[in-house]
């Protein structure tokens, strides 16, 4: 589950490294109106904070319980121009 300080704390992060400056901020004023600039390190910590969310995303999304079912369906849709209408799930013993 992602949790809801690093959604946070990322909101927080980019808003600050957004170029612009300070809110209400004038141009020519010399609050805000500037673009910012980021280090390396900076944009690196950015970069690997937003992959580890989506990582974290596509994790809760794929777990080997429902694989089998995601490929029926799939199977049933590229042969037939649909998706069922019911199906049926579990082992066959045989």
């Amino acid at each position: 589950m992602i949790d809801r300080r690093q959604v946070l704390t990322m909101g927080g992060l980019l808003g600050v490294l957004a170029p612009g400056g300070a809110p209400g901020g004038a141009p020519g004023d010399g609050v805000g109106g500037g673009v910012a600039q980021m280090s390396d390190r900076a944009a690196q910590d950015v970069i690997n904070a937003i992959k580890s969310i989506a990582d974290q995303m596509s994790a809760r999304q794929s777990f080997g319980e429902i694989l089998p079912v995601r490929k029926s369906q799939a199977d049933f849709l590229r042969a037939n121009g649909k998706f069922p209408t019911s199906s049926t799930s579990g082992s066959t013993s045989g």
